[in-house]
This record gives C-alpha cells, structure tokens and sequence, in this order.
C-alpha cells in the first residue's frame, strides 16, 4: 500500500502548493507514484477528487495495468490511442488550477495543450520532488541492495587492479559483471574508470589504457535494484604514491570526513559544502574542484538539491529520510585526481553512511 500513501502525500502537497490538479509527463515521477515503469504515459493528479489516471497507449495496457496492481495503488489507467485522444482524457480530468513542469514537456507538446483548451501554470520544479526525496523503508531497502551489490562489483574490480597490465576497461568490465552477478538488476550509469592523466577529468570514458604503478585510478561506480540507485567513488592505486599524491589524497579523505560530520536534520546543503570547502581550499585546492561536490539520489542517480553555497539548494535544510552522495574531490594537473564518495542516509539525530566499503581499501 506504499503507492496508495504516496498518492495521499501528492494530494496534500498539491493542495498545499494551491495546484487543483497535476499533468505530469516525468517517466520517474510517474514511477514513484504509481509503480509503471515504462517510459511513455501522461499522468493526472486530480486533487479534489483524489484520483491519479494514467494514459496509456493500447499496446501497452496489460503490463501497465499489471504493474500499477502490484503497486498496491488505485490508479486508473485509460487507454488513449492517439494525442488527440490523449488530450482530451487530459481535459476532462485535470481540472481548477492545473500545474505542469515545463522541464518536462516540449514546446510542442505545451503548445498541444494549449491548442486542446487546456490552461496551466507552469512551474519550474516538480512539487513531487520534495515527497520523492524522503525515502521510505522500501525504497531504503532498494538502495541497500544496489549498494550492496555494486560494492561486491567493485571487490572483484579492484582485484583485477592489482594485476599489471590490467586496462581501464578490464577493470569496468569486472565490476560490472561482478555487480551484475552479485544482485544487480542493471548498471545505475556510466561506470568510470580513470587512471594517470585520464584521472584529471572527472568524466572520463574507460579505455584500453593500461595502468601504471603509482598513478590514481578514480572508479565512479553504481547499481541499481527496482530502479533505485547507488553511487560510489574510490580512488585506488598500485605501488608508492608522491607526497604530493598523498597529500592530495589525504585533503579528500578529510574533506568527506568533516562534511559528512556536518550532515543533520536542519543543516543546510550549503553549510555541508562549506564544510568540505574549508578543508580543500585551505589545502590549497580551491582551483582544482572541477564538479558538484555532491547531491540526492534515489531513482534517478542525481537528483537535488545539490551541495552548493548558491540558493536556493544551499539554503535548503536536510530532512531525516533524505539519502545523499558525498563526493569531494580535486583534480590537479602533473599529479593526479583523486575523488571519494559515499552514500549516506539522513536520520532523525544526524546521519548513517550506507557504505560497507573503508574509504581507503587499498
């Protein structure tokens, strides 16, 4: 009856946003509200009614009725077999003041409505987002499991590492297969492996580069069980490390410490970053922070609010069920990047890091 609950919860949120109703076309959103998990279908959150509707294409009816009947929710599910169709299921049930994400539409699919008859407000945020960032135990539960998973990948992973002549794709290609293998239902994103020069750009695409002794090797990595994700990021190494390598490896490491140290129901993302920032600008590697130092995640593998000192994600305070991705890292030239994350879960008096995996496992 999960989805029954969070459909209550979007009633409640709709109304409290001064919304009569919901067009939403976001393939996650929908996820989350009903358990369909296909890609195409338009959703109507009804407020004053208290009804949530899908429209589907007719070719998918079954599965989509099968999926919305495991999920334990009465959402309805109407069949439209062209737009025009679609358009005016649309019309006769969001009614009053309807929302829509622009975010989530095309020009042209605004404009159809438009066409249709249909007034909206468009909003610049999903009013969803705010209930899907509290994760329950069963969403917990999927996360643990990805992690789990995943982590096992990287195990497998890591032994490859230790071989010489081993490659960027080698070590990608055990970690995926030993996630796969250990419970994983698909790869929650690209996997990273970065090794050497590769290291310094914090998006690099394995390749068949072999990897050297005493070089970082960044492996960005994750899984995913029921759709929800999990993300990581180690920075291993063969051999010796330079002092310059360990001191930069060593300000990451405290970084994450002293941030995850600062999460807690009432700080905000803002006062996390400033607290890794301390440490890596006062190391000296305020010009070497080349990304986000982290964000939200749950059935997509970011979502926000981000860690930022700008509003109006850095103002906003962590709440007890909020699962986050913690990932400082710095990148300088002739030495190496180095990047370490965890996934850590918000409780009700500070926070729980989800990670069976040391911070060092090397």
């Amino acid at each position: 009856m999960i989805h029954n609950t969070r459909q209550d919860n979007a009633y409640r949120e709709l109304a409290d946003a001064g919304l009569d109703s919901l067009v939403c076309y976001d393939s996650v959103s929908l996820r989350w509200l009903t358990g369909f998990s296909g890609s195409t279908a338009t959703c109507i959150v009804n407020v004053s009614e208290a009804t949530t509707t899908l429209i589907v294409d007719p070719r998918y009816t079954a599965s989509v009725v099968a999926m919305v009947e495991r999920s334990g929710a009465g959402t309805k599910v109407i069949e439209a077999e062209t737009r025009a169709d679609g358009l005016k299921i649309i019309g006769e049930h969001a009614k009053g003041k309807v929302g829509l994400v622009s975010s989530n539409v095309t020009l042209a699919e605004a404009n159809q409505l438009t066409r249709a008859g249909i007034e909206f407000e468009s909003l610049e945020t999903d009013p969803l987002l705010g209930l899907r960032l509290i994760k329950d135990d069963a969403e917990l539960a999927n996360m643990r499991a990805a992690l789990a998973a995943a982590e096992e990948g990287f195990i497998a992973a890591a032994k490859v590492l230790e071989q010489s002549g081993s490659t960027e794709i080698g070590v990608r290609s055990a970690l995926e297969s030993g996630m796969l293998a250990a419970g994983a239902e698909e790869v929650g994103f690209s996997t990273i492996v970065a090794s050497g020069p590769n290291s310094l750009s914090p998006h690099s695409t394995p390749t068949d580069r072999v990897i050297e002794d005493g070089e970082f090797v960044i492996i960005d990595f994750g899984g995913a069980v029921n759709g929800y994700k999990s993300d990581t990021s180690r920075t291993l190494w063969r051999g010796e490390l330079s002092a310059d390598q360990v001191k930069v490896y060593e300000a990451v490491e405290t970084a994450l410490q002293r941030a995850t140290a600062a999460i807690a129901p009432g700080a905000t993302y803002g006062q996390v970053k400033e607290a890794a920032d301390e440490v890596l600008i006062g190391a000296g590697y305020g010009d070497y922070m080349l990304h986000p130092f982290g964000h939200n995640i749950g059935l997509e593998a970011h979502e926000r609010p981000y860690f930022t000192t700008a509003a109006p994600d850095g103002d906003t305070e962590l709440v007890a069920g909020h699962v986050v991705a913690l990932e400082p890292a710095v990148y300088v030239p002739e030495v190496g990047g180095v990047r370490i994350e965890n996934l850590i879960a918000v409780t009700n008096d500070g926070c729980e890091v989800m990670n069976s995996l040391p911070v060092n496992p090397v």
